[in-house]
């Protein structure tokens, strides 16, 4: 209820409580003043005009007094009703005290979730670059020696095996089967290296940065959360994606290619993990490749077009 228009109720009340309650007393006095002027007026009247002054007493103050009582009956009705304004006001006060209660268990709920966040989001950032660490560990360990060339070390090995085992396959099949001659020869190299850079990536993938109570369920929330959580992982990607060497993507493409059935190149067509890769344009239109274009081109991934659909919207 609107807590001027409760006041104004019981201010009224108020005040035609006090009236009538005057209004019924001034009724009992009058009633005392009716009997004090019938014995005053009648001190020496004979016995037998008693039974006259008794039914003139009854009849003037029994209705007097009456009257007195309905008014107080009114008063006592007007009462009742300002308790009942009363305990609906302290309902109404009840019910806001209540409103506030859960307003702020909310709040706090979402605070405990945001922290909850923040504190999932530093894990798996110290998790994360810890990975990141053992990446380029990996690559600086990295090292195959050749008779007559020496030992070559890290990001070398993927120079000198796309010179000396893929430079002379023309791209297509024959690059694939290049790839896949020079990957069992280099397998116990390659084989770590590819692993754990599928696990980074899979691992970023696995990652629940948003929660889906942050979105509208009268919308689209399964929707908008797979797609907020992909931009977040993206970004992850891409930090990934910078650490690797022309090389490095290119022996990606060729692998990702050669093991097509594997999860890893779902992946890597999800985050556009090859879109710096030399020369990507003629990957994409070459027939024989057989994979998305999105892997490659940012304007050709599903996922990144539908994140940018949605927030357009």
């Amino acid at each position: 209820m609107d807590e001027t228009r409760i006041k104004r109720d019981l201010d009224k009340l108020e005040a035609s409580i006090k009236w009538f309650k005057a209004i019924a007393f001034g009724l009992i006095i009058l009633g005392f003043a009716c009997l004090y002027v019938v014995h005053w007026q009648n001190e020496n009247v004979e016995p037998m005009q008693w039974n006259e002054v008794g039914d003139f007493l009854g009849g003037t103050m029994v209705g007097i007094w009456s009257l007195a009582g309905l008014v107080f009956i009114y008063v006592a009705f007007l009462g009742q009703k300002q308790q009942m304004i009363y305990q609906q006001q302290e309902l109404d006060l009840n019910r806001q005290e209540i409103k506030q209660t859960n307003e702020t268990l909310q709040l706090q709920q979402r605070e405990m979730a945001v922290q909850n966040e923040t504190a999932k989001r530093q894990q798996f950032e110290n998790l994360f670059f810890n990975m990141i660490d053992t990446h380029l560990k990996i690559v600086a360990d990295i090292d195959i020696t050749e008779v007559g060339a020496g030992k070559f070390t890290g990001r070398d090995v993927f120079v000198r095996c796309l010179k000396k085992e893929l430079g002379g396959a023309p791209e297509g099949l024959a690059k694939i089967e290049a790839y896949k001659k020079a990957y069992s020869k280099y397998s116990a190299e390659f084989g770590h290296y590819y692993r754990f850079l599928y696990r980074i990536i899979s691992r970023i993938d696995e990652q629940k940065f948003v929660s889906k109570s942050k979105f509208d369920p009268t919308g689209n929330p399964d929707r908008e959360y797979a797609l907020y959580n992909y931009e977040i992982r993206y970004e992850y990607t891409s930090i990934v994606r910078s650490l690797l060497s022309d090389e490095e993507l290119e022996m990606l493409f060729y692998n990702m290619l050669l093991y097509s059935d594997l999860k890893f190149k779902a992946l890597i067509e999800k985050y556009c993990l090859l879109k710096s890769i030399p020369n990507g344009q003629e990957k994409i239109d070459n027939p024989e490749y057989d994979f998305d274009a999105g892997a490659i081109q940012k304007l050709k991934n599903s996922y990144l077009n539908e994140l940018h659909q949605l927030k357009n919207e």
